[in-house]
């Protein structure tokens, strides 16, 4: 009779989830996923059943399609055996809908874990050889065991092989997350196993673009973990909370809140000559320079042209007062059920540590323990901020320490197939320049040449002619591009996103736009 036992391995829940959704995950373990190597019972019966349906379909995994075969072959299993494989299979199907896996992260941990499990089992079968006189039979077992097993995990691939080109042949690479809106088209694709930074000085909001980074990835249905080397917690959760209801939590009742929104520059210089404007007669601007919005209420901000003809709407923007009351418990809880009935529950998981206490290892292990005890890989890692780890004093100078924590996460970023995104803070200098470049960045130089991609935060706000005239009065930043390993990217584009910081809220809009 086989022995009744829940799947609660998590190195083999990993495994089986890969071999049920993910073909070239499938192909690459198939030779060593034996239904021998594997610890539990039910682990051995769906590994049976996810072979046989890949040497007669292919080469290509069940999918969805394994319920099929546990529905056919539901007979022969008892009734907790039956629960328990029900249960895991609706489970991979609920996590997994229109998700990737991370094969590339658990493939050479499944491998050491199969080639573990392999030499013990060949080991057993030595002592039961031995135990009945077979010497010879155990000599050859244990002669032939590193082979075997060696021959299980690796294996040759020839070029001239089309199995091999039928295997990639037609996939459509996306990006593994993308931002919304204006963002979204002015941003680089942003890839797996590449390590990018937001840059600027201090007070700039850098810690509100890495929660952004996370609310943009989860949107995507990306596994996000936040690491938050500042904040506790608490912090960390209203902010969030804040970000997600647009709502403040504060004293008051009810509070006016400035917005920047998006209007059009004809209309803003009474230029616009279409009948649907929504501020004829009025010019907020004396000479080339925009007026206060506090002297012109009557002003009514226009979109009607948007995406209709690129020469009449000419993007810009203008700022509105709206009384918004404080954000409540229920309304902060509906919001949150919400988002996770959207996304998935749970996909969003935060840890914090005291500034300098923790080390990129200590972020190792807890990644480790989160994918081995609640089995979630993190796809997308944000580090607020990798400047303020732990340092390795017997490095040396202050530059080589810094520089030696941020090669240690681009390697993160590549042995676990992730995005890792940090910030990084500008020199001295950076507070008081409209456009940031790699030379304001601080620290060890060597950060450019690891990253793969950086975005300033910059700000308009020196040597204007008055207050109304700078960024930070209008609440608005300009991201652009400084430096990019992969891909092209054009010096002086940058993309202007509108903030409101008092309700937590960065990049409710934007629009493309040269310097």
């Amino acid at each position: 009779m086989l022995r009744v036992e829940t799947i609660d391995n998590s190195i083999e829940d990993l495994i089986i989830t890969g071999m049920i959704i993910d073909t070239p995950f499938l192909q690459k373990i198939s030779r060593a996923a034996l239904p021998e190597y594997f610890e539990t019972d039910v682990s051995k019966i769906l590994v049976r059943w996810i072979r046989e349906y890949f040497f007669t379909n292919k080469n290509t995994a069940p999918q969805e399609e394994l319920m099929d075969i546990f529905q056919l072959n539901e007979q022969d299993l008892d009734a907790d055996e039956s629960k328990t494989v029900r249960t895991f299979l609706k489970k991979i199907n609920k996590e997994y809908e229109g998700r990737e896996f991370n094969s590339e992260y658990v493939i050479p941990k499944a491998l050491r874990y199969l080639e573990g499990n392999a030499y013990r089992y060949k080991i057993k079968l030595i002592e039961r050889e031995l135990k009945k006189g077979g010497v010879e039979k155990a000599k050859d077992i244990f002669n032939g065991t590193s082979k075997e097993i060696f021959d299980q995990v690796t294996t040759w691939k020839s070029l001239s092989d089309n199995e091999l080109l039928n295997s990639w042949w037609g996939e459509i690479k996306y990006p593994a997350m993308r931002f919304s809106g204006a963002l979204g088209q002015y941003m680089p694709n942003i890839e797996r196993g590449r390590f990018y930074a937001m840059f600027g000085p201090a007070k700039r909001g850098k810690s509100f673009w890495l929660l952004e980074w996370a609310y943009q990835g989860a949107f995507d249905g990306l596994n996000t973990v936040v690491f938050s080397l500042e904040m506790n917690a608490t912090e960390l959760d209203q902010r969030w909370k804040e970000k997600i209801t647009g709502k403040s939590i504060m004293n008051k009742k009810v509070d006016t809140f400035n917005i920047p929104v998006l209007d059009c520059i004809h209309n803003q210089k009474n230029k616009c000559q279409i009948p649907e404007c929504k501020s004829p007669g009025t010019c907020v601007f004396t000479g080339n320079l925009r007026d206060s919005w506090v002297d012109h209420p009557e002003h009514k901000p226009c979109t009607h042209c948007k995406g209709l003809d690129d020469n009449l709407f000419v993007p810009s923007y203008w700022m509105i007062q709206e009384k918004i009351p404080r954000l409540s418990l229920k309304e902060a809880k509906d919001t949150q059920r919400q988002l996770d009935e959207h996304i998935g529950e749970n996909r969003v998981r935060i840890i914090s540590f005291p500034i300098t206490s923790a080390t990129v290892a200590d972020l190792e292990k807890a990644l480790e323990e989160l994918a081995l005890h609640e089995k979630f890989i993190a796809d997308l890692i944000v580090i607020d901020y990798a400047d303020i780890l732990k340092e390795d004093v017997k490095l040396g100078e202050k530059r080589h320490r810094v520089g030696d924590n941020w090669q240690q996460l681009s390697r993160m970023a590549k042995t676990r197939n992730a995005i890792v995104v940090t910030a990084s803070q500008g020199n001295r200098g950076s507070a008081k320049k409209n456009r940031l470049d790699v030379d304001d960045v601080a620290e060890d130089f060597s950060k450019i040449m690891t990253i793969d991609g950086i975005f300033a935060i910059n700000e308009v706000n020196f040597d204007q002619a008055d207050k109304w005239q700078i960024d930070h009065n209008w609440q608005v930043q300009r991201i652009e591009t400084i430096a990019l390993r992969y891909g092209k990217f054009i010096p002086g584009l940058q993309c202007v996103t509108f903030n409101d910081l008092a309700r937590g809220q960065i990049y409710m809009d934007g629009f493309i736009n040269w310097r």
